[in-house]
């Protein structure tokens, strides 16, 4: 019997990404506790710990063969179906069945491990909302944790990701001291170099903006950050806007009167599947002078423009470090910090005014450096190549967190090797009727569990 923690984490992890895991397993392991992962899919580089693969839609979960009687569908179940249709559309029957028997794996597997400790990414799409659910209702320690403000980093947490974060609930003090030298460094590093959290397209033409279209001196530009619908800041965490296309369409029209000469530029997110004529089409209803653009990088965006607008994009912290005046349209970590300029009400227009006339913007930068100084020092737990030349932490930070959460009782549990097993039999009492297929298929599924076992990476 052993200590566990299961985290639960998007796969495809990178050689960084797969790099700092490995140290944290490793500094965990030295404290007593065996990780274990739950991952969307097979690692693409060897991590130190058991893995197995979970689906992340409840459309890709593979229902047993028995199938539960019709029953009446709980709250907490209308939420989960609720939720997995606002991500991703479509209206399966089978999700209810699929959801009772994801949710009853999940116990068992719970059970089985019995974990000190879960960590688990986002924690707002479907099938986490069931896991949250089973971890809540066993009393087990949770910590959730999403890719961080600044790229090539992560932020754990006790509350939730993004604008459900502790510290985007929280005022901050201003008067505490800060590390404002690191945080320099850190602002000169990323200015110096190219990489953001999505992969950007080759500058392939490096005319300047201005005079790949034709603009004046004088001519303002404002970049408006292009985000997807179905991601958690976006769908979650943007109150006054159905969609980002609405967010747009409300920002052009609240520009409509800007005595200001302004060219908007409309930079596309890498993984946006839309369409490409939607945002174009609102920038001539509106006469607005603009491009909807997918050839330039975002560093030469941010660079080169005036002006940044964004729902909650991480692309407003990037844009503050190049000193831009930031319009918020939705909710961040950065709620209630007096930095960005924040739309709260959109019938109220005044902080639009207040940005483009860049009112109180060096004390807003100022307090930026204060509060990216904590975030850096406290809160972000960084994968980058030069964490050690830049004095950022790493995976010190999370096992500090991990350890100071885990249960102080002598829980053990034990690999679930059996666990599909033990499952298995869980069904045979809801089974009736065996057809010949069907006990072929169930004895192929047996067979193949145990090959998976002495591999000890199980697909689920």
């Amino acid at each position: 019997m052993k200590k566990y923690i299961l985290i639960y984490a998007y796969g495809l992890f990178n050689e960084l990404e797969s790099n700092y895991w490995n140290e944290l397993i490793s500094e965990l392991n030295e404290k007593g506790y065996e990780i274990f992962f739950l991952t969307s899919c097979i690692p693409k580089h060897d991590l130190m710990a058991d893995w197995w693969v979970f689906p992340e839609r409840l459309d890709d979960v593979e229902c047993p063969l028995f199938t539960t009687k019709n029953s009446k569908t709980s709250d907490f179940e209308n939420q989960v179906l609720n939720r997995e249709r606002q991500w991703y559309k479509s209206n399966s029957p089978d999700r209810l069945k699929k959801l009772r028997f994801l949710r009853s794996m999940y116990r068992l597997l719970l059970e089985n491990l019995n974990p000190n400790l879960v960590v688990l990414a986002n924690g707002q799409h479907a099938t986490e909302l069931i896991l949250k659910k089973e971890v809540a209702e066993l009393n087990i320690p949770l910590i959730y944790f999403e890719r961080g403000c600044l790229p090539k980093s992560w932020h754990f947490d006790l509350k939730g990701i993004t604008a459900s974060s502790t510290i985007a609930k929280s005022s901050f003090d201003y008067a505490q001291s800060a590390n404002l030298d690191k945080v320099e460094n850190y602002f000169k590093f990323f200015r110096n170099q190219s990489e953001t959290w999505w992969h950007q397209p080759e500058n392939l033409d490096a005319k300047p903006i201005r005079e790949k279209f034709g603009l004046s001196d004088d001519t303002k530009i404002v970049l408006f950050a292009n985000q997807l619908d179905n991601d958690t800041s976006n769908l979650l965490h943007s109150p006054n806007f159905s969609s980002n296309l609405d967010a747009f369409r409300w920002f052009a029209n609240s520009m409509t009167g800007s005595i200001e000469d302004i060219f908007f530029l409309v930079k596309k997110h890498p993984m946006y599947k839309g369409g490409t004529d939607d945002f174009t089409k609102i920038l001539d209803e509106y006469d607005l002078n603009g491009k909807w653009v997918d050839d330039i990088p975002l560093f030469e965006c941010l660079k080169q423009c005036d002006y940044v607008a964004a729902v909650n994009s991480t692309l407003i912290f990037e844009a503050l470090i190049f000193e831009k005046p930031v319009l918020q349209l939705g909710m961040s970590i950065l709620d209630n910090k007096q930095i960005v300029y924040h739309i709260d009400n959109p019938k109220n227009i005044q902080s639009i005014h207040d940005w483009l006339s860049k009112k109180d913007f060096k004390q807003r930068l100022s307090r930026y450096k204060q509060f990216m100084a904590y975030m850096i020092d406290h809160e972000l737990s960084f994968f980058l190549k030069e964490k050690n030349k830049l004095n950022l932490k790493g995976e010190q930070l999370a096992a500090d967190l991990f350890l100071s959460q885990v249960r102080n009782d002598e829980r053990t549990g034990k690999y679930p090797l059996n666990f599909l097993f033990e499952y298995r039999a869980y069904q045979d009492l809801k089974l009736k009727n065996y057809s010949l297929s069907a006990l072929s298929k169930m004895l192929k599924r047996i067979i193949t569990e145990i090959g998976r076992r002495s591999r000890k990476k199980i697909r689920i």
